[in-house]
Order: C-alpha cells, then sequence, then structure tokens
C-alpha cells in the first residue's frame, strides 16, 4: 500500500472513488468536503492501493480536536 498526500496531481481519482463509495459528487457534503477542506491549508494523506493507474481503496485519517 502507499501513503502520499492528496495534491492537485490525485484529487480528481480520490473524488471518483469518492462517489464511487460514498457521497455522490452532487451532495452537499462532497462538494463541501472537496471545495472547502480537502487542500484547502489542511494536510491530507490517504493510503492507496493502485492497480493500473487508478485507485482501488484509499483511507484518509482526519484529526478531530
Amino acid at each position: 500500500m502507499n501513503h502520499k498526500m492528496i495534491t492537485t496531481e490525485n484529487i480528481n481519482q480520490v473524488m471518483e472513488l469518492w462517489d464511487y463509495c460514498f457521497e455522490k459528487k452532487d451532495s452537499p457534503f462532497f462538494k463541501w468536503y472537496f471545495e472547502n477542506y480537502c487542500l484547502k491549508n489542511n494536510m491530507i494523506y490517504g493510503a492507496f492501493i493502485v492497480l493500473n493507474t487508478s485507485f482501488l481503496i484509499f483511507i484518509i485519517p482526519i484529526p478531530y480536536k
């Protein structure tokens, strides 16, 4: 399993996988998370399994206070 930061280079793959597994792209939380939280001064990293350049799974630990 590879670990890497979520960046502008891989955010579209993360969004596609999130859409497939969780909320759809048109849901309010999906829009809020990817427009206002992810990549906005937040260090988000994921653990990825990649097959043929596509993410199969990712784990995103989000710190809660």
